[in-house]
């Protein structure tokens, strides 16, 4: 920053500030900054300045060890004017930089009556991202559109940058996580219990198809017995999504298929 405009003698500018402002970042990669500090203020350690009502951003830092901190710091911006608060010395672990320092912040910040401009968001676009890739896999996954709110994420990305993969967890289910074994001619399946999925599990003996467990009643394994010498048994899965009563069923998979009689044998063995 610089601080003189001008300088004039006896009426005549003997010095004059051109001042040559230079872009260090491109447009999105500043308005994506904007946006990740702007949490901070949002849902983070800064939160006390949320009640600033403005477009604000902002990073809090601590240095110090478990008996006592170093340094507190809080610094905050809006489209205007920057505010840096660092408190320094021996200072108890109570005093953090989401604590004392972003107070003073806050207390600086209603002072300032101009008002300040939002931060602009033309060069970047808002997606919906599916909470579960994010918060269990650390990978960014487009969300499925009919995904219940509760488990849909969002963030902003450049255009160029937005996630090629789309989430299809409930408009195409899948089998997944299952346990499924066979041992003295007993079949057995445990099935993950995951909110707003549910499975069929379907039993075939010689062609023959029944319905032998809806894991929407609650109950999400079952043990059957293998009793029919000679049958071939056949054990599958349909996983279904039931999303405000509307049920959208996933491709059906083979679990088991086993021939009665060569268990016996395999288990006097």
């Amino acid at each position: 920053p610089k601080f003189i405009e001008k300088i004039e003698k006896n009426g005549l500018t003997i010095y004059k500030n051109n001042q040559v402002f230079t872009n260090v970042f491109e447009n999105d990669t500043c308005e994506i900054m904007n946006y990740m500090l702007s949490s901070v203020v949002n849902s983070g350690t800064a939160k006390k300045l949320k009640l600033l009502k403005k477009d604000i951003a902002a990073k809090t830092g601590t240095v110090g060890s478990e008996i006592k901190n170093r340094a507190a710091l809080c610094v905050s911006y809006t489209n205007n004017y920057t505010l840096g608060v660092r408190l320094s010395g021996d200072l108890p672990v109570s005093i953090t930089g989401g604590g004392l320092p972003t107070d003073i912040s806050y207390n600086v910040w209603k002072e300032v009556k101009n008002k300040s401009e939002p931060f602009s968001r033309e060069n970047i676009v808002k997606k919906e991202l599916d909470k579960y890739s994010f918060d269990s896999e650390n990978r960014l996954v487009l969300s499925d559109e009919i995904a219940p709110k509760e488990k849909k994420t969002e963030g902003y990305f450049r255009f160029s940058n937005i996630p090629k993969e789309k989430s299809t967890r409930y408009s195409k289910p899948v089998c997944e996580n299952g346990i499924s074994q066979v041992n003295y001619n007993r079949f057995y399946i445990r099935l993950c219990q995951i909110e707003y999925i549910n499975y069929l599990v379907y039993k075939s003996i010689n062609g023959k198809k029944s319905l032998i467990l809806d894991t929407s009643t609650g109950k999400y394994e079952i043990k059957d017995d293998l009793n029919i010498n000679g049958a071939v048994y056949e054990y599958s899965v349909i996983p279904y999504s039931n999303i405000n009563g509307i049920k959208r069923y996933g491709e059906e998979k083979i679990i088991k298929k086993i021939k009665c009689d060569n268990l016996i044998d395999e288990w006097w063995k």
